[in-house]
């Protein structure tokens, strides 16, 4: 189960790379696309019946509401980590919990503030301002000039944790170092003041906002700014309406702006992790699956160590079971899952 694509290359690669995978495996792969926001509810339920996909590709901190539905993939990190120079730091918060890897990090999208470059000239601008008076101060004057622009402030998977870049560009956090919460502060407090104000400067709707709806407002000359990934400005490059190519020609890109705090703070898109089976058997094709996806181009992904002894090819049992493992393996199918429900070696979490 994975988030359904928002430009089409990003379908037509994840397609082709799986078909290769079953080539080389002979394992034929389901491929669920399911909309950024339903995709939370669905692995939750998943987790709570153990019963659904084997692989999410997910959000964020997702594994570590589920610590102890997730297989350990401390192997294949380790076997990419070394492989390719290491990790950056950022992929082993969302993915390490208590020293052991819950899910394996694929990317993150980047995000950037989407304007039209005829609007802000209108306002008196050359460029998007590079700090959060002047965001403020830009937002107002374009929707004074005519054409108003917004962020999302609905359940926005990928957009709405635009306001995390908010409340961290005023200094303030969720949590603090040791996982404590730390949102009741000065700094929140400002933080709300500004979005306060900024809001008042946004199209209407914004409180309802999707993933999606950005990306329509824009294309629909809706709106004169945004914050987004790539996917605006390809779907209005390569539109075949003149409307919507000249949209794309009137159409830059700036880092986002930095607040009282003095560091950059934008959040990405997404930092997908991807959690095989969150129920409880630890299914052979998934990790090699997790293996061969996340290794580069060309690279041979062979399991090492214990994994070189589980990961053997799975065969149908019969109609109405999953999965049944190969000769000397130690995992069931889904009529056993009681008594194979925890990986090797691993614990529940406190």
């Amino acid at each position: 189960m994975r988030p359904s694509k928002f430009i089409q290359p990003d379908e037509d690669i994840w397609k082709a790379n799986t078909a290769k995978f079953t080539q080389k495996t002979g394992v034929e792969v389901k491929i669920d696309w399911e909309s950024w926001e339903d995709i939370r509810p669905k692995m939750a339920v998943a987790a709570s019946i153990g019963s659904g996909p084997d692989i999410v590709m997910g959000w964020y901190d997702d594994p570590h509401q589920y610590p102890d539905k997730v297989v350990l993939l401390d192997d294949i990190a380790k076997y990419l980590g070394e492989r390719n120079g290491g990790w950056y730091p950022t992929p082993t918060k969302y993915c390490i919990r208590d020293g052991r890897w819950l899910a394996v990090p694929v990317g993150v999208g980047g995000g950037a503030m989407t304007y039209r470059t005829s609007w802000l000239k209108k306002a008196g601008l050359e460029k998007f301002p590079t700090d959060f008076p002047g965001m403020l101060a830009m937002a107002r004057k374009v929707k004074e000039a005519g054409k108003a622009g917004g962020l999302a402030l609905g359940n926005a998977v990928g957009d709405g944790n635009t306001w995390h870049w908010i409340l961290w560009g005023f200094g303030g956090a969720v949590v603090d170092e040791k996982n404590r919460v730390i949102l009741d502060s000065p700094e929140t407090v400002a933080a709300l003041e500004y979005a306060r104000e900024l809001y008042q400067t946004f199209v209407p709707g914004t409180l309802s906002w999707l993933d999606p709806s950005n990306n329509k407002a824009y294309l629909a000359d809706e709106i004169s700014w945004t914050h987004n990934g790539i996917s605006i400005y390809f779907a209005a490059k390569n539109s075949k309406d003149p409307k919507v190519q000249a949209i794309a020609a009137d159409t830059d890109h700036a880092i986002p702006p930095i607040g009282p705090s003095g560091k950059p703070t934008a959040t990405a898109a997404a930092d997908p992790p991807r959690t095989p089976r969150p129920s409880s058997h630890e299914s052979a094709f998934a990790r090699r699956f997790e293996r061969r996806a996340a290794a580069p181009a060309g690279a041979r992904a062979r399991p090492t160590g214990r994994a070189r002894r589980t990961a053997r090819p799975l065969k149908p049992r019969r109609p109405g079971s999953r999965f049944v493992p190969a000769r000397g393996s130690r995992r069931g199918c889904r009529a056993c899952l009681r008594r194979c429900s925890r990986p090797p070696g691993s614990r529940r979490d406190e």
